[in-house]
């Protein structure tokens, strides 16, 4: 670990560590730590194809050691040799399938935060090849679809892996998110519901149940919920508003203007409440009222 640490520091001195590495190599061929040491040096010196040769020369005098192994698949992969990744991580996985499961997670992690969707699919399609009935490789694999706007086949995948877990409230919701977005909203409303039936605090689940109820009329069991998010996001003052909103398509006016006002009293500048008061206002009769919250609203989205 002090090598490590040392070579990370200390990049500048590489080659001459490598040198000094290859001489004392001379005399003892088979002695793992240098050849590990040498590796790391080679990794660090980007020199990859000398690197899997190094591993190659532990591999042969040692066997296929799972971490040896573990390390050349990940070079393998990130070099774009995938069926060569996949037969060595194969021979690490059928004893030790958790070294694979290193590689997944922290790999998939980095091509998911820079975007390269379409390789953590190859990754979970890697994986799903060394043991089919992986569960999270279809979630994954489903996510990444869906952030591809690939939503059928990010609908196969969260229906596989709901096969293994039913229960499983995230790829619930995912489904009910995609048919919503989709416009297939019974099929919506199933998946959300399943969601919160699981996960009574889900948020997300909950805000696009009003909606698709308030695109039915049903605005009895959009406020029903609403009251919910309420009482889990009692600061913000956009469920009031939508709650305020409900109440006019209701004709409840004056109650509607309580709402815009508790939304008003988060954050007095919110041109959303001033309209929707503005418009309890008008229905009331009450113009000159109304009219200075018009006027408000347009003068802060100048």
């Amino acid at each position: 670990m002090e090598f490590l640490i040392e070579m990370c520091t200390n990049g500048n001195k590489l080659l001459k560590a490598l040198e000094d590495i290859e001489e004392k190599l001379k005399k003892n061929p088979k002695n793992y730590d240098l050849l590990f040491k040498k590796f790391m040096i080679l990794l660090g010196l980007k020199r990859f194809e000398e690197a899997i040769q190094c591993l190659d020369g532990i591999i042969n005098y040692y066997g296929e050691l799972p971490i040896i192994m573990l390390f050349k698949g990940s070079i393998l992969y990130n070099l774009g040799r995938l069926k060569e990744a996949r037969d060595c991580l194969k021979k690490v996985c059928k004893k030790h399938f958790f070294y694979v499961m290193i590689i997944f997670s922290h790999l998939g992690w980095v091509y998911y935060k820079l975007g390269e969707y379409d390789k953590v699919i190859k990754l979970c399609d890697l994986v799903l090849e060394i043991s089919k009935d992986f569960y999270m490789a279809h979630v994954i694999k489903g996510q990444m679809y869906y952030l591809l706007g690939r939503y059928k086949e990010a609908i196969i995948n969260f229906e596989k892996a709901l096969k293994r877990n039913p229960e499983d409230c995230e790829v619930t919701y995912y489904l009910g998110d995609i048919y919503y977005r989709m416009g297939e909203f019974d099929k919506a409303l199933k998946y959300l519901n399943k969601c919160i039936k699981s996960c009574p605090y889900d948020i997300r689940s909950l805000e696009k149940l009003v909606n698709i109820y308030i695109l039915f009329g049903k605005y009895k069991k959009a406020l029903e919920i609403l009251k919910r998010i309420i009482e889990l996001t009692p600061d913000d003052p956009l469920v009031y508003v939508k709650y305020g909103i409900i109440l006019n398509k209701m004709k409840k006016y004056d109650e509607a203007i309580k709402y815009f006002d508790k939304a008003l009293s988060i954050n007095p500048t919110l041109v959303e409440a001033l309209e929707g008061k503005a418009l309890a206002l008008e229905k009331l009769g009450k113009v000159e009222e109304a009219v200075k919250l018009y006027n408000k609203a347009l003068e802060l989205l100048e």
